[in-house]
């Protein structure tokens, strides 16, 4: 009577194990799912707000480019009448916010004007020769990292003044981080993230 007991008792463990077995397979089953799942939608979801900051931050920096490119342009600069274009900087700088000054340098790094300076002013040398040193190079628009001029930080957007096929000067507008760092902040990323930008 014992063993039958004691038979019957085993049958019901191992019954209930075949039941319960394969509800905790399906269990983890479902979480490990669940899981992919939410990280596959975490994911698109961080792809879709890096594309949508990558075209902000592009944007910003293209119409940056397309003002510098305009002036670069001007008639004043091919006779060498850089008190014109000066004028023509003073002009156009109150309707470009985010710019602080803008500069027009020639190829040895010598500054020619500065729109902080009265015209024919002794105007300081360049702070950030690198993107300077880059521009020579390409001949064509760069942006520079972060530097620290007159005592904030400012990054360089900078355009070659090309004539004839030749480069004749380098006009820089020296732009104020708060220009991109808006444009970051408008994407409300969680408060968790850290966006940097960073430009190979």
């Amino acid at each position: 009577m014992k063993f039958r007991v004691a038979s019957l008792r085993a049958h019901l463990v191992v019954l209930s194990l075949g039941t319960l077995l394969p509800l905790i397979a399906l269990g983890m089953l479902s979480t490990v799912l669940i899981a992919e799942r939410e990280h596959a939608v975490f994911q698109r979801g961080a792809q879709e707000r890096t594309r949508a900051m990558l075209t902000a931050v592009d944007t910003e920096l293209n119409a940056h480019m397309g003002s510098l490119k305009l002036l670069a342009e001007l008639a004043n600069l091919d006779d060498y009448n850089l008190r014109s274009f000066y004028q023509e900087l003073m002009r156009t700088l109150p309707s470009q916010q985010e710019w602080s000054r803008v500069d027009l340098a020639d190829l040895s790094g010598r500054r020619l004007l500065d729109t902080s300076y009265p015209f024919g002013s002794m105007i300081p040398e360049i702070v950030d020769r690198e993107s300077f040193a880059r521009e020579l190079q390409l001949a064509e628009p760069v942006v520079s990292n972060l530097f620290i001029d007159q005592g904030e930080y400012h990054f360089a957007v900078r355009v070659p003044v090309i004539r004839n096929g030749q480069m004749l000067y380098v006009l820089s507008a020296i732009i104020e981080p708060h220009a991109v760092i808006s444009l970051l902040t408008s994407q409300r990323l969680p408060s968790d993230w850290v966006a940097v930008v960073l430009d190979n």
